[in-house]
This record gives structure tokens, sequence and C-alpha cells, in this order.
């Protein structure tokens, strides 16, 4: 007596077992009806590809012989990839299985039931597709209405399911934790003194990583984000999002009002607290602020401290605006920690006018990029013909796959396997040529800027922009600035370098004349006279001991004519007069 084994098949462990259940039903049934034995077989696997099955895998190697009927109640049971489906009924129609789907046979060897097979095949193909989009933009609508219940555990909250709806009850436990956390941070304290207070008090076992995810996550104020709100990034991962981002929740109600999530959420962006006199100001609107290193505590510790603005008041109650750093690493060499704000924003500013001085250096600072961007892309496009040559030859070894599953004798199994070794093979070629190509467009970015931070329109934005914009200049042409002994070391990203030579201040007797060396690509060129109660600058005359035998170079850069330089330090303090005039940018 030939065997029918009957194969149910679930695609995902959370779909009903009374799927299985009924499938195996009907099978026996269709076991009894054509008088043969029955077995069953049931696992649970998508049907996106027949070699993933282990269990139908090793029914069709195995278990099933000569005679014998593997039985299906759908056609998508039995898979939906027209391609491994065909492959897979040539293979058990060469070892004389036989397959009954829905009360019927398919026959590989006559063309109407091999197409009708095909047909349903294509439509089982086209149906997973189809849902899996529909899935995709019912998820979506649900989560801009509001109606979206997150699929794990969250604290304070849980989920109750029953016949008519579900509903999501607060758990006045974990939401007493919430709110004591939540009024602890408001008021400055840290994170790590928080974790240590709730565990203590309500006999947790809690660290600081997950006090900080609850803080940020704004689900406990009744909001959630569209974008980042399923599994692949979790609500804490974007802190710094746009209010209209959030959609308000119609299941969780807030634990926290929103008056007090604002006031934490914004305390942890600006980390307005006690304990972190530095990090308050790294969103301030003061232009130096966090842009001034200490040189010192970066070479004992590896991080470089960073001056930033205070009100200090001294025994009169006159109050200064100053830039200062108090928090030096310990036996750090650094003797100056404060300096008056409009001075030291004077040294910056005219350091910043200077690079606009000579056009020659912006226009070989300009090749050099042009010449290393030509060599990265060149690599990188080197790269990229590589991975292509080597993506064709695996899109040349699937189309032999392809024909060999046509054939006869083919091992349809093991051919199946190659194909999806060499399937997964080209799709991490394609990704590595999408990072490749990602790195020239990065590289093409870097470009870009580097034409539009030192362009003269730049410099008419510098010259009206407010302290705040001025900052983030700083940030993106600046290399590094330390205060080094008594000395100020300010360098751009265009190779111009400026050393200010520092005098300790002797109580009213404050230095607000400087006087500036500048230098370009490692070499002295002049020095300027700055003025710091004026904003003045100009060229110090200096007598050149040494100018015969230097290169067409150096005498561009570093020793040209007084006059020369003179006339372009008093040419760029006209332009920097008309933009001044200008009234917008």
């Amino acid at each position: 007596m030939s065997t029918y084994w009957g194969y149910a098949r679930i695609s995902t462990a959370s779909q009903s077992q009374n799927s299985i259940e009924e499938q195996l039903d009907y099978l026996k049934d269709q076991a009894k009806k054509l008088n043969c034995g029955f077995e069953q077989i049931a696992e649970t696997h998508s049907a996106k590809n027949v070699a993933g099955r282990t269990k139908l895998a090793n029914l069709v190697q195995n278990l099933a012989k000569d005679g014998d009927v593997i039985g299906f109640k759908y056609a998508d049971r039995y898979g939906r990839e027209t391609e491994e489906d065909l492959a897979l009924l040539r293979l058990l129609s060469e070892k004389n299985i036989k397959v009954h789907i829905n009360s019927a046979f398919v026959d590989y060897r006559d063309p109407t039931s091999k197409f009708t097979f095909t047909t349903l095949s294509a439509v089982g193909t086209f149906q997973r597709e189809l849902q899996n989009q529909k899935s995709r933009q019912g998820i979506k609508k649900k989560k801009e209405k509001g109606d979206w219940i997150f699929t794990g555990k969250l604290f304070g909250y849980k989920v109750v399911r029953n016949s008519k709806k579900t509903i999501i009850e607060i758990i006045e436990s974990e939401a007493k934790i919430l709110r004591f956390i939540f009024e602890e941070y408001a008021k400055g304290d840290s994170i790590n003194h928080i974790t240590k207070l709730v565990n203590e008090k309500f006999n947790r076992s809690l660290i600081p990583a997950i006090v900080r995810r609850w803080i940020l996550k704004p689900l406990y104020k009744g909001y959630y984000l569209i974008e980042g709100a399923g599994q692949r990034k979790g609500q804490e991962r974007i802190r710094h999002y746009d209010e209209t981002a959030l959609v308000k929740s119609n299941y969780y109600a807030p634990i926290i009002s929103e008056e007090l999530w604002d006031e934490a959420n914004r305390s942890y962006r600006g980390v307005h607290r006690v304990y972190a006199r530095q990090f308050e100001y790294r969103y301030s609107h003061y232009e130096l602020a966090g842009i001034l290193k200490c040189y010192y505590c970066l070479k004992e510790t590896g991080k470089a401290t960073t001056y930033v603005h205070t009100w200090d008041k001294n025994s009169n109650s006159k109050v200064y605006n100053n830039y200062a750093d108090r928090t030096h690493a310990k036996g750090c060499g650094q003797d100056i920690f404060t300096f008056r704000s409009s001075i030291l924003e004077s040294i910056f500013r005219t350091s910043y006018y200077l690079l606009f001085a000579n056009p020659i250096e912006l226009s070989h600072y300009f090749k050099e990029k042009e010449e290393e961007f030509n060599k990265k892309t060149g690599d990188v496009q080197g790269d990229i013909d590589r991975l292509e040559k080597l993506l064709k030859g695996v899109d040349r070894k699937l189309d032999k796959i392809t024909d060999y599953l046509l054939e006869e004798d083919a091992d349809a199994i093991s051919l199946l396997k190659k194909s999806k070794i060499q399937k997964d093979k080209r799709e991490q070629l394609i990704e590595s040529i999408d990072k490749e190509r990602e790195i020239i467009n990065f590289q093409k970015l870097d470009l870009e800027s580097a034409f539009e931070e030192f362009n003269e329109n730049r410099l008419l934005k510098f010259i009206h922009a407010n302290p705040s914009k001025k900052r983030k200049i700083y940030i993106q042409t600046l290399e590094s600035a330390f205060v080094h002994g008594r000395q100020i070391k300010i360098k751009f990203k265009n190779k111009k370098e400026y050393i200010i030579p520092l005098s300790l201040n002797r109580g009213r007797r404050i230095q607000r004349q400087f006087e500036i060396q500048v230098h370009f690509d490692g070499k002295h060129q002049y020095n300027i006279f700055l003025d710091t109660e004026t904003d003045d600058f100009r060229y110090v005359r200096k007598v050149l001991d040494r100018i015969k035998g230097l290169s067409e170079r150096d005498k561009l850069f570093k020793v040209a004519p007084e006059n020369k330089n003179e006339e372009m330090i008093n040419g760029l303090k006209m332009k920097i007069k008309d933009f001044v005039s200008v009234e917008s940018v």
C-alpha cells in the first residue's frame, strides 16, 4: 500500500495552530479516499523558498518512496516561489512520487496539469508580495492614526486582550517609579544618582542605561514617533526630533505630564544640570563656547577640556563676561584659565578674516582638495569595477543553475541550495557596490563643502551672522584651537595657522593688544598687530634676513614682498568694511 504524506504548514509561529490541525484533518480524509496509509508532516516556515523548509526537504529526499503521494490542502502550502516550485515538482516526478493538491493530482509530464500548477504558483507568489505590501501600508496607517500597539513589553504598561478589543492599562507600581525618575531628573539630579535612589527606594536592580532610555521615550507622555516606532529602531535612539513627528496615541494613556516630560527631555538634550558645567553650553548662542581647548589636558588624559562662557562677579558685584575652563585635569600645566569674551572673540574673528587675505593660498588649497578627490575616487572606482566584474560572474552562475534546473536528470535540491548561496553572494556584492558609491558621494560633498567654506560669500555671511551661526562656521572651518602654554594656536582646514603669544593678566592690567604670527602650510609668512578694543588690525613690517635661494612656492607663501603683504591686508580691511556696510546677506 502506498503512503499518503500529508504536509501542513503555517508561515509564522504567531499563527493559530488550528490551521495546522484543519489542514491535517482534510489531508487524512483525502488519504482514506485514495485508500492509502497516512503519515503527517507539519512545520512552521515561510513559503519564500523551498530550501529553508527542512522537514519538506527531508520528506522528499529520505522519507517518500516510489509510488507514494505527498498531499497539500492548498497550492500556497506547497510554495510561493514559481521557479523553485516547478523544480521541486520535476524532482518528485522523476522519483515517481505523486503530488496531490486540493483533491487533484499534479503531473509534471502533462502540459495542462503543469500549466495549471504554474498559474496557481504564480498567483501564490503575487499574493505573498501583495500581502507584504498591504501589511506595510496598514502598519503605516495605524501609526499615523495613533492606533499602533507596540509588540514588545513596555515598562509601566500592560496589554489586556479580550474578544472585543485590546486595552492598554497602566501598571501603577511601575508608573510610580517613572514619575519619581522624571521628577528627580527635572530637578537636575544625574542619571547615575537617580538609578541608585530607585534601586534603594523601590528594591530594583536597574542600570543607568535603562533609566536613560525611559527618559527619552515620548510614549510616557502619550505620544510616539511614526518613524522609529518599530522593532528595528527604538524610540530612545532618536533624541533630536521635530515635535510635528510625534503622534498622540489612542491606546497609551500618559504616565508623565507633557510639561514634566518636555522639561526633563530639554534637560537631557542641553544637559542643564548641576554637575555638568561644561556641557551646559553645548547648544548655547555664544560663538566660542567649546571651541578653544586645553592642550595639556588632551596630552595627559586624551580628552581635552574646553573653555566655555561664564559670568563672573567680583567682590564689588561687578559682572564680567568671560570664557573660562575650570575643569582641567589633575596635574595640568595650564596656568591661563580665563579670557575676556570680547578679547578672545576679536582674536578668532581676525584670524578668520585673514583666511581671505591671499586668494593664491585659497586656490592652492582648492587645487590640493581636487587632486585628493581625484586620487580617492579613482581608487574607489577601481574597487567598484572589480565588484561589478564579480557581480557579472555571479549572474552567469545563476543563469547556468537555472538552465540545469530545466534538465531532466538535475538534482533540484542541491541546485536550489547553490542558487540560494549565489543569490546571497549577489546581494552582498550589490550592498558593497552601494557602499563604495556612497563613499564617492560623500567625497563629492566634502569637496563641495571645501569650496563653500572658503569663499567670499561665506565671509559675507560670517560678518552678518549671529553668535550661534558664527560658532557653526568655526566648527566647519577649524581643524584645532588650543591654549598651549602662554600661546593660543589656531589652525584652519586650509592649512592656515595662527600663533598668538599671551602675557599673564595682573589685576586690572589685561592684555588687549596682540601680535599674531601668521603661518601657511607650516611656514611663517608675516605678523599682524591686533588691537581688540577697536577690532583694528594692521600688517607689521619686518626685515627679512634671507631671500636668496628660496623656491618660487616659498616666495609666494612665505616671503612675499612686504609692500605686497601690506597691500593684501589693506585690501582685506577694505573688503570687510564693504561687507559690513551691506545691510542683508
